[in-house]
């Protein structure tokens, strides 16, 4: 699927799952139009997580109502995700799982045409950071009907290219692109459509941007109200007790934090662009109107955006010398073939020090006939890095690795390294 493809509803679309090691480059984001809209409130590394384990998922398969989705995702395409660099990438990520842990509430409004009730879903069942190695997402199976069979009749969904979303450094430019790229199918589906105009009221605006931390217990009342099908966004405000209750609560700091912050990022990193006023009185407005169009005066920007993605996303010549280095090192190192090398060259993200530790506590185990499997293992538990292990710790049961691999006679299995 091309990475500008046109956001359309209630269309069948043909599309690969995508495999639990390998995203597209740059990769392509499906979004059902109910999780857009939806109420949340996460950081922006959060909602780039979220976007990329999304994009692990074959949007358009149809799977039971009743079974979790999961993913895995190696460090390797979060870097190239939350467009991080250097080794800052491990605090961030482990920032970013537990707000996924965390602040997993998400407000589905009103009842969509398949008569499905709607409301609060926990979305994340479990979020979970191995090591150095990446993030283990499920998500719970209330809220598959959100993420799979999109094409189905009154669902509607949303695509758009990550390469619009990663350069954001605001949560609230990423969540007001995605509600406005929904919308913006028209100005593709109709040629003719020059515009497409948006009215959301301010205090239903500030609920959509995810500004109220909907987790806080404090905020039940409001949530009770939300959960009774209350549309009265003013009067679901006047219940809000949470610590962010006061955020950005007069209209000007809405406006230049939020709204205008917004609108620099879309128009100078996106593909749409918009326009707003505000309609009410008494200094305060009732609403806001939102014009959005195709963006034409940022192409070039574009360009080069992408073109720093695609960089971003595929390894140039100089990775490519490390890396076979790397396989040559492991190779001659432990005596393995080049493809069992390379195996646990990537299974460790090419990074030498964790390759070596594994190999210290592999020259004091005994017994060890599958040596690929068990350095494999060894860096994915995360063995060496408990710190110095006695031989005796360090043996393992090949049979574990490789059912097919002869079990030694005296077979004795590791454990968990306290």
């Amino acid at each position: 699927m091309p990475n500008d493809v046109p956001v359309v509803e209630n269309d069948t679309v043909t599309m690969e799952l995508v495999g639990q090691n390998e995203l597209p480059s740059p990769f392509t984001i499906v979004k059902s139009n109910p999780l857009i809209t939806s109420s949340y409130n996460l950081t922006l590394n959060g909602m780039k997580l979220l976007n990329v384990a999304l994009a692990k998922i074959n949007p358009f398969e149809e799977v039971p109502p009743d079974k979790g989705l999961g993913v895995f995702i190696p460090i390797r395409e979060l870097k190239q995700a939350l467009g991080v660099k250097g080794n800052s990438i491990y605090s961030q990520v482990k920032r970013a799982v537990f707000d996924l842990s965390n602040n997993n509430t998400f407000y589905f409004e009103g009842i969509n045409e398949e008569g499905m009730n709607l409301g609060f879903y926990v979305l994340i069942e479990k979020a979970h950071y191995i090591e150095r190695r990446g993030v283990e997402i499920k998500f719970a199976p209330s809220v598959t009907p959100f993420l799979t069979n999109l094409q189905r009749k009154g669902i509607g969904f949303t695509v758009f290219s990550s390469t619009n979303t990663i350069p954001m450094r605001s949560k609230y430019s990423m969540k007001m692109y995605e509600m406005f790229r929904k919308e913006s199918f028209l100005l593709r589906k109709l040629a003719f459509k020059n515009s497409v105009v948006v009215e959301i009221d301010e205090c239903e605006l500030r609920f959509k941007l995810g500004i109220y931390d909907l987790n806080d217990s404090q905020n039940n009342e409001a949530k009770i109200l939300m959960s009774q099908g209350c549309k009265d966004y003013e009067k679901i405000m006047s219940k809000l007790k949470g610590k962010d209750k006061n955020k950005y609560k007069q209209t000007y700091a809405l406006r230049e934090k939020v709204i205008d912050v917004a609108q620099k990022e879309i128009r100078e990193l996106t593909d749409i662009d918009f326009e707003y006023e505000e309609v009410g009185g008494y200094g305060r407005p009732k609403k806001y109107v939102f014009t959005i169009f195709r963006n034409t005066r940022n192409h070039q920007n574009m360009l080069e955006i992408r073109e720093r993605a695609q960089k971003m996303f595929k390894y140039d010549e100089k990775d490519m010398e490390r890396i076979n280095a790397i396989i040559e090192y492991v190779s001659d190192t432990y005596d393995l073939k080049v493809s069992d090398a390379r195996a646990v060259a990537e299974c460790a993200g090419y990074d030498l020090h964790i390759i070596d530790e594994a190999g210290q506590l592999l020259n004091n185990a005994n017994n060890v006939r599958n040596v690929t499997g068990w350095l494999i293992e060894c860096i994915r538990q995360n063995w060496a890095g408990m710190g110095t292990v006695e031989s005796q710790n360090a043996y393992i049961e090949e049979s574990i690795i490789d059912p097919k691999a002869e079990v030694i006679e005296e077979e004795v299995l590791i454990e968990s390294l306290p």
